[in-house]
């Protein structure tokens, strides 16, 4: 899997390569949650959730600490309204 991740993000990730690298590592059905006071709260559903997860994950990250995320890495906690990053 990690391999997998690592190839995925190394062509490009979300927006860019193909999610059928990581594709076999999960269940056509995945349902991933996410804490609702994250910029990236909710559930995500089956293969195209998360695809929008890693992007919306890769957007915060590109984002920086203007969102709290340095890294990936929460640094600051939020208190703003996550609704844009909803599916």
């Amino acid at each position: 899997m990690y391999a997998a991740e690592a190839a995925y993000f190394a062509a490009g990730g979300p927006g860019r390569a193909s999610f059928t690298t990581l594709a076999p590592f999960f269940a056509d059905d995945v349902v991933l949650h996410q804490a609702e006071g994250m910029p990236y709260g909710g559930i995500w559903r089956g293969h195209a959730g998360l695809e929008r997860f890693f992007a919306t994950t890769v957007l915060l990250g590109h984002q920086g600490n203007r969102r709290g995320l340095h890294d990936g890495a929460l640094t600051q906690p939020f208190n703003r309204n996550t609704a844009s990053t909803r599916r």
